[in-house]
Parts: structure tokens; C-alpha cells; sequence
């Protein structure tokens, strides 16, 4: 018998919501809880502990994408720029991203969404791209 069930009635089962509100209510063995409001708010909760450990990242890779949008307003996209403007500000250029090699030169860019940046050699500069939708 699960630990939620209470006892048994002409087939229907006295049982106790799985939400945690104890709530009890008449439902099938199988039926965890009270209405769909209450599955819900378990699964709602669920998600969001799973989601918490990337809140951060995505923080800052929102950060990173704005940063770069407001590089793009001010004109400065496919010139080098120092890179101390963007990290004083809180650019990570090392956040998550994908790769992409220019199949012309070689050169590996960092991708955050539309954009692809890449950093000098000597970690002093960058460069930034727009990349076609």
C-alpha cells in the first residue's frame, strides 16, 4: 500500500495529496494528487531546483550578450577594441559559448547567439562579429 493511501472503498482509495498540503481526497490507486493545480505546483518545483544551477550562468551570459549588443550600437563590430572595456563591465569572455572556425583563415571564434568574438593572442584585445541569421 503506498504510503499516501489511506484504505480502500468500493475500489476508490481514501489518499493524501503528494503536493504536501495534506489534503485528502477519494481517487484511483494510482492518482497522486488532489487536481492538476496541486501537480503542478510539484512540478513547477521541481523544475525550478533543476533550473537553479544554471541561473547563474545564464545571468551571465545575458550580461555578455548585452555587453556585445551595445558594442554593435556603437559601431565598433569587426574592428579591435580593448578588451578591458568590456571585462571592466563584467564581459567573461571564457562563458559557455560554442566554436566556430572561418573555413578561409582557420581563425576559431567564441559564439554567444548572433555574435562571434574573438580574443588576440596576447589576451589585450578583441574583435566581434554580427553573424546572418
Amino acid at each position: 500500500m503506498e504510503s499516501n493511501m489511506m484504505s480502500e472503498d468500493n475500489g476508490l482509495h481514501f489518499k493524501v495529496c503528494a503536493c504536501g498540503c495534506e489534503t485528502s481526497f477519494m481517487g484511483r490507486s494510482n492518482r497522486k494528487f488532489l487536481n492538476t493545480r496541486h501537480k503542478s505546483k510539484v512540478n513547477n518545483q521541481i523544475r525550478s531546483n533543476r533550473r537553479k544551477v544554471l541561473v547563474p550562468t545564464f545571468e551571465k551570459m545575458e550580461l555578455c550578450y548585452r555587453l556585445l549588443q551595445k558594442i554593435k550600437e556603437e559601431g565598433k563590430l569587426k574592428v579591435w577594441i580593448p578588451i578591458s572595456d568590456l571585462t571592466r563591465k563584467g564581459f567573461d569572455p571564457n562563458i559557455p559559448t560554442t566554436r566556430l572556425k572561418d573555413k578561409k583563415t582557420g581563425t576559431e571564434y567564441m559564439v554567444l547567439l548572433n555574435f562571434a568574438y574573438r580574443v588576440s593572442d596576447e589576451g589585450t584585445q578583441i574583435i566581434i562579429l554580427e553573424l546572418n541569421n
